[in-house]
């Protein structure tokens, strides 16, 4: 009786590592990722999230632990420890912009929570943005400027992850020569950086553009 106790277990711990060994496919990864991002979402906003060629995996091989890309493959490689998948996210012509990653155990089961804080309350609500506009950010940031400059960027609109919030950066441009390697534009700036709802300064940096570090 306790032998043959012995030998099911046996089987069964057997069987357990076949599953386990088996090759997941790409498509699976795809299609459970895809319900969890939309179980955390709707199917509005959800519409706007795209994987993108960021996404890999992670594998034991006998001596180490490598990844690699996957999208492009229809079966992961055995021994699978971890799967993440990168979305990126496009939004109206508010140019709400983002990426979220869910990251798979190799029973694709979710890791961690997904990270979804960079999609605006508006987005949510499916009402009209918050933010200022371009044109009110940019006044509101040459007020800011400390220097008189040559020039002034375009103000960018962006999520900040450390701050956990949308700011705009609007630049001032101080000084402008040509490198003579690149032959391409370097100088000194200023950047005013600016809650993208309220317009409060929130930082003021200067800075070298062009520059490439050798």
């Amino acid at each position: 009786m306790r032998r043959r106790k012995y030998l099911i277990l046996t089987f069964c711990f057997f069987c357990s590592l076949s599953i386990n060994a088996q090759r997941i496919e790409t498509q699976e990864v795809i299609r459970v990722s895809d319900s969890i991002l939309l179980a955390n979402t709707n199917e509005r906003i959800f519409a706007c999230f795209q994987t993108i060629g960021g996404s890999y995996y992670k594998y034991q091989t006998k001596n180490r632990l490598a990844t690699s890309g996957f999208l492009k493959k229809k079966k992961l490689k055995r021994n699978v420890k971890e799967i993440w998948v990168l979305y990126s996210f496009m939004c109206r012509e508010e140019c709400v912009r983002g990426g979220v990653w869910v990251k798979l155990d190799n029973n694709l089961k979710l890791i961690e929570p997904l990270d979804l804080d960079f999609i605006p309350k508006f987005v949510w609500e499916n009402r009209p943005s918050d933010f200022m506009t371009k044109q009110k950010a940019l006044k509101q940031g040459i007020s800011y400027f400390r220097n008189d400059g040559i020039a002034i960027w375009e103000p960018e609109l962006e999520y900040n992850v450390k701050l956990k919030r949308y700011i705009y950066r609007i630049t001032n441009v101080l000084t402008k020569a040509k490198d003579i390697f690149t032959g391409k534009d370097i100088g000194n700036a200023e950047t005013a950086i600016i809650d993208a709802y309220s317009g409060e300064l929130l930082d003021i940096q200067e800075w070298t553009y062009g520059l490439i570090i050798r």
